[in-house]
């Protein structure tokens, strides 16, 4: 063989053992507090705390990799110090009137500094992972510090009487360095009541009906922007060398345009719930509707790269969320020994883009490919759009006359969105003696996401479906002409059933994305999921009497052990590009990993 270089991707080992990673990170966080008590239910407190963290990270690409060979480090350096200081009052009345609540001040800071190094053109001795090893001397720099600072006052109060009824009353104004000035101040209130009509007394002692409660909330919340997201500001770019080996300092615009007008996001909640027990509170339920309202959301859009930009930041309209969360317990069986506990989860949440700025109607959140995610009013944010096929008015997708499927001349088909229809999760804890075993299931219904990992997985012939026998039990593979190549589902342009035999011999051909609507690499992201399971076990205190420890507990757990169900073959249906707000598309996701646990408690 003249050239053993890799063809799409390194093996698996190379990439193990050649192209790894490390990384180190030393964190010290803490707090201190002091009380001091003025009076009979007047206190005052006052604390500070600091979180601080070194981070290094090496990355490798080995000569002889499939990219380009490169040595990278990274340090980053976190501090964060939050400091308040609160006037606590509570006071319970003859009558049964209770009133407590508190007036406060708070200032936190952070710093979030970021010094990196990577070699440019490739290494040149084997092995040796140092900057200095770069091909090209003039090394790759970033260097990059944050920092913001808030202050803020609020207070809050609540009322309670014959431990019944309920109010509760907030407010907080905030004050963000990330904002413009004067308009960097955002107040947001709240309110909430609370009935517990299982204290009235023709209930009191109902053997039936343990515990009933009726509550209502209501609440707005204030956020900033980014830091350094107001002010437009020069990057280096690296040296300017002239023709005769002069070299000058040169700097550029960033690719974001920041906004100087942006205003602080505002979140309105608003929620009922009712809560039950019944039989001596063996079975508990909660339910909730509720209804968010996110306004002048901070956005860095994507805007058209001929305006010297790549993105820009804006305030975008109204995101609505609603929907409805249902939580049950229940202990169906308990004795002396043994005790089985049961809690079912269900959430269903309706998002709708309600408005964007003005004379917007939809914002790309983000592509890859032949797919958009995108925020388009009246859908769910996350809505992925490409092209379709072209279906027959009997409902069937067209195959053309070469066995390829017709595809729509419009990229901005709505293919499906990230939203689930529902969640549910299922938590099963049986307990006998000191054994304990518990599980977790967890089932997401709905929801749609693409998958490059498919889309290239079968272009390239890596996958299983682009080989084996086609329906007329020959290899797919081989020439049409010899009974080869595949029939794809659908009818012909008359609308006639399909029965033209597509070629799969090679690449460029059926499994060709090229030859596809993006919507064939739309998938129904539902799923069943073991999320966890642990056993444990509490020795007898018989076995600890003679010795100085108590309570000792052995369990062994594990997560995300493996799926019951899924609707995708190739790839976990949770792993999805992480990038800002893009939803809904799957970027060559590794398999998620399982991990395992031992944990040894006990008491001195």
């Amino acid at each position: 063989i003249s050239d053993a270089s890799p063809i799409y991707f390194d093996n698996p080992y190379w990439t193990r053992y050649k192209n790894y990673q490390n990384d180190e990170r030393d964190r010290l966080y803490g707090n201190v507090s002091l009380e001091f008590k003025i009076a009979e239910g007047l206190k005052l407190f006052g604390r500070t705390s600091v979180d601080t963290y070194r981070f290094t990270a090496e990355e490798r690409t080995a000569i002889g990799s499939v990219t380009l060979s490169s040595y990278g480090k990274s340090l980053r350096t976190f501090l964060e110090n939050n400091n308040d200081v609160w006037l606590n009052f509570d006071k319970t009345f003859d009558n049964g009137l209770s009133i407590n609540g508190m007036v406060g001040a708070n200032y936190r800071m952070y710093q979030r500094a970021t010094v990196a190094a990577s070699t440019v053109d490739g290494l040149v001795v084997n092995d040796l992972y140092t900057i200095t090893n770069s091909y090209n001397p003039q090394y790759a720099l970033t260097d990059y510090v944050a920092n913001a600072a808030y202050q803020g006052i609020y207070g809050n109060v609540s009322l309670g009487w014959q431990n019944m009824v309920f109010l509760e009353g907030a407010v907080r104004s905030d004050w963000s360095s990330t904002l413009p000035q004067g308009s960097n101040n955002y107040i947001y209130p709240s309110v909430s009541g609370s009935f517990v009509f299982s204290e009235l007394p023709f209930l009191a002692d109902n053997s039936v009906l343990s515990f009933g409660k009726l509550r209502v909330n209501y609440a707005m919340v204030g956020n900033d922007a980014p830091p350094y997201s107001t002010d437009n500001y020069y990057i280096n770019s690296g040296p300017f060398v002239n023709p005769v080996g002069d070299i000058y300092p040169l700097y550029s615009a960033s690719g974001t345009l920041n906004n100087e007008a942006l205003r602080p996001e505002r979140q309105l909640s608003r929620e009922v719930g009712l809560e039950l027990m019944f039989f001596n509170r063996r079975i508990g339920l909660d339910v909730a509707l509720y209804q968010n309202n996110t306004y002048d959301q901070i956005i860095p859009i994507e805007v058209s790269r001929a305006s010297g930009y790549s993105r820009n930041y804006i305030n975008a309209g109204n995101i609505e969320n609603k929907g409805i969360e249902v939580a049950l317990n229940a202990t169906p069986v308990l004795s002396n020994d043994f005790r089985w506990d049961m809690n079912v989860n269900f959430a269903k949440n309706v998002n709708t883009v309600v408005e964007l700025t003005e004379g917007v109607d939809n914002i790309l959140l983000g592509s890859l490919f032949f797919i958009s995610s995108n925020a388009s009013v009246g859908e769910p944010f996350g809505t992925l759009k490409g092209t379709n096929y072209v279906y027959h008015e009997n409902g069937q997708p067209i195959v053309r006359s070469n066995g390829y499927y017709e595809i729509s001349g419009s990229n901005q088909e709505i293919l499906g969105n990230a939203q689930p229809d529902f969640n549910v999760g299922i938590t099963n804890t049986i307990s006998w003696k000191g054994l304990s075993i518990s599980g977790l299931i967890d089932w997401q219904q709905g929801g749609d996401i693409f998958s490059l990992n498919t889309m290239f997985g079968r272009a390239t012939g890596l996958y299983a479906e682009t080989a084996g026998l086609n329906a007329l039990g020959n290899p797919q593979r081989d020439p049409v002409a010899d009974g080869g190549g595949i029939l794809l589902p659908g009818v012909q342009a008359d609308g006639t059933e399909n029965d033209v035999y597509a070629r799969a011999d090679r690449w460029g051909t059926a499994f060709y994305y090229n030859n596809n609507p993006t919507a064939v690499y739309v998938f129904d992201a539902s799923y069943i999921k073991i999320r966890e399971l642990s056993v444990g076990y509490t020795l007898p205190k018989s076995l600890m009497a003679s010795l100085p420890i108590s309570d000792v507990r052995i369990a062994f757990m594990g997560r995300n052990l493996g799926f019951i169900h899924k609707n995708v073959r190739h790839f976990d249906p949770e792993t999805t590009l992480s990038s800002g707000n893009v939803q809904g598309i799957e970027s060559g996701a590794y398999p998620a990993p399982r991990s395992y646990g031992f944990n040894l408690s006990f008491k001195l």
